[in-house]
């Protein structure tokens, strides 16, 4: 982003530091508002890189979350008798 926008706004991305913070407000959706991007290619940047973090973010929940409902329907229906108790098959 630095090298995207530091022509066009040198007070504002001042170092590769300043485009650090603009990434981590941006990625933890705080978005303080002082620093963004304003050329084309800046937003286009800032809109991939947005998609990206939000989907590191949101496949990953799914597939846990999927995960975990299903060990607790495993252990429910372990605890309603729905499994032999010794040999742990599923008695039908």
């Amino acid at each position: 982003m630095y090298n995207l926008e530091h022509e066009a706004q040198p007070d504002v991305f001042t170092n590769a530091f300043s485009a650090f913070w603009w990434a981590s407000s941006s990625l933890l959706t705080v978005g303080y508002g002082d620093i963004y991007p304003i050329t084309t290619g800046g937003k286009l940047f800032g809109m991939i890189i947005t998609f990206l973090g939000v989907g590191m973010v949101a496949i990953p929940t799914g597939i846990l979350s999927a995960g975990f409902v299903e060990q607790v329907t495993v252990i429910q229906d372990k605890e309603r008798g729905a499994y032999c108790p010794h040999c742990g098959k599923k008695i039908d």
